[in-house]
């Protein structure tokens, strides 16, 4: 009965300071429980001068708990929004694509199905796109071509199905795209080619078969490269030999065959090598073995046995991951 009471009080006291917040221009309330004892879509927040109130909203770590309020999308000079690492339920809000200054969408990590809004045509300003961790459904919509801000999509670890969508190559400022662990299909599409800014494509756990486009080797900001876990098959593309910015290059778990290329050597950043589970034949080139930042180096296994090692070379112990 105590702590009912407190609550109740927390809420009255709660309530009637948001009145007083016409002009509020932060709310940041992280690591707390606050807002997992009011229900926020009534709160007086939802019925306050929208004008006036928020640029920047972090209410990540509340506990927050039930939809998110489609009142949010009144919020006209909010350019921030956190409300990751809640207990959020229900689908995205249509109204959230209205808020034409966001630079900033987390909603990562709670529980949110359905599909990502169709029309985002009104999120121009938005640079930061997280939708991790959820319960996400369907293909990225087309009208992402108009988010031309975007440096970091991530929405890794849900649902999302269909095939990669060919204007997310038409984002020229991305540098950041993490899709893995989805139940993407088809195949790459070479417009990704056209990123020229891209630093991190991850694109593993999914069913994606075909061979690898070769206009990926356009992106020679490229330092990590994730694709293991899919259906590709085909040869390694001669066209990467420009990826001389990588550190990580992983295509395990795949059906990749040929030989492994010598132009591996000029990876002179290269500190992740993982070609395992792949049909791949032939010797490693003795030029990996000059890659002085190379840490782990994993070939071959049970399934694979055709790589071998060039008589000249022989691997350092520690740095040689062959299972």
């Amino acid at each position: 009965k105590l702590a009912r009471k407190k609550v109740g009080w927390i809420h009255s006291q709660f309530n009637r300071s948001l009145q007083k917040l016409e002009n509020t221009v932060s709310i940041v309330t992280p690591y707390t429980f606050l807002f997992s004892v009011l229900n926020l879509q009534w709160s007086p927040l939802m019925r306050m001068r929208f004008d006036h109130i928020a640029h920047n909203s972090n209410l990540y770590y509340n506990q927050l708990y039930g939809g998110i309020p489609s009142t949010l999308g009144q919020l006209q000079h909010l350019n921030s929004l956190d409300l990751s690492s809640n207990s959020l339920t229900g689908s995205i809000p249509s109204s959230l694509t209205m808020l034409r200054n966001l630079e900033y969408l987390d909603l990562s990590r709670n529980d949110l199905d359905g599909t990502i809004p169709s029309n985002l045509k009104g999120l121009q300003s938005l640079r930061i796109l997280d939708l991790t961790q959820n319960k996400l459904t369907g293909p990225i919509p087309d009208s992402i071509r108009y988010c031309q801000n975007l440096t970091v999509i991530y929405a890794y670890r849900n649902f999302l199905n269909g095939t990669i969508n060919e204007n997310l190559g038409t984002l020229s400022s991305l540098q950041l795209l993490g899709l893995y662990y989805n139940s993407l299909s088809g195949r790459i599409p070479k417009e990704l080619g056209k990123l020229s800014a891209l630093q991190y494509l991850a694109l593993d756990g999914n069913d994606l078969h075909g061979e690898l486009p070769k206009e990926l080797g356009n992106l020679t900001n490229l330092r990590a490269l994730y694709l293991t876990a899919n259906n590709f098959n085909g040869t390694l593309p001669t066209t990467y030999e420009h990826l001389t910015n990588l550190q990580v290059f992983a295509v395990s778990g795949n059906y990749l065959s040929g030989p492994i290329p010598a132009y591996i050597g000029k990876w002179v950043n290269l500190s992740d090598l993982v070609l395992i589970g792949n049909n791949f034949s032939g010797n490693l080139p003795a030029e990996t073995f000059s890659l002085t930042k190379l840490e782990k180096l994993w070939v071959s296994d049970v399934n694979n046995p055709g790589i071998s090692f060039p008589q000249e070379v022989i691997p350092e112990p520690n740095s040689l991951f062959s299972v």
